[in-house]
């Protein structure tokens, strides 16, 4: 993956793998708090010490902040969701030359020999030889997808990510501080949640630094 902010201001994201992209597009799934209280509590925190709350202060922390709270969280999801759609294919630098390597037919095949064989490029191979050769068919290349993110949305990709990490350090005991358990990760089939979270926090720390606190 390549990151790098354009002169106007946005964001552009490249060469980004299949699993980049399924990453990005799992954030509302990642970021549900719902079976996760410790995390509720943390993105959703009281103003103070509970004991230290009226009933009033508390029903009004509820009634109003709350609600306001969980709309800002998903209208960050709606805005990284609708960024999605704007992904396309990444060319990438190779693009430029992407007619170079094409034999030309006379020769790639080359001439009948008196013995029934193929001079190629390659050597000469039997006729069979060049037949199954023509019939393998190679793995088709990775595509990679690019995407750019208008500046103004910076902020709502860094929440959207932001919630996520919470998510799963609360959820399968991940810390940015030290390397979990991998085995156990393994194990219950959760590894791939620490790379999504190592994503977001290495994805997190280069939008502060560039974009959202440049100096």
């Amino acid at each position: 993956m390549h990151l790098q902010k354009l002169p106007d201001g946005s964001i552009r994201l490249s060469r980004l793998n299949p699993w980049d992209v399924q990453t990005f597009r799992s954030l509302p799934a990642l970021a549900d708090y719902t079976a996760a209280p410790e995390a509720e509590r943390r993105l959703l925190p009281a103003p103070a010490i509970e004991s230290d709350l009226t009933p009033e202060m508390a029903m009004d922390w509820v009634e109003y902040v709350v609600p306001e709270l969980r709309e800002s969280f998903a209208e960050s999801f709606t805005t990284v969701m609708a960024d999605l759609e704007t992904l396309s294919l990444d060319p990438g630098p190779e693009a430029e030359d992407a007619g170079d390597g094409v034999a030309d037919d006379a020769e790639e095949q080359g001439e009948p020999s008196p013995s029934g064989q193929k001079s190629t490029a390659k050597g000469n191979v039997s006729q069979q030889a060049v037949e199954e050769m023509q019939e393998v068919e190679e793995e088709p290349p990775m595509p990679h997808f690019v995407l750019t993110i208008p500046g103004d949305h910076a902020e709502a990709w860094f929440r959207a990510m932001n919630q996520a990490r919470i998510v799963l350090s609360i959820r399968y005991g991940i810390d940015s501080e030290r390397v979990p358990e991998l085995g156990r990760l393994l194990e219950a089939g959760q590894l791939e949640y620490w790379f999504q979270y190592e994503l977001f926090v290495s994805l997190q720390g280069w939008l502060v630094e560039a974009v959202l606190n440049p100096e």
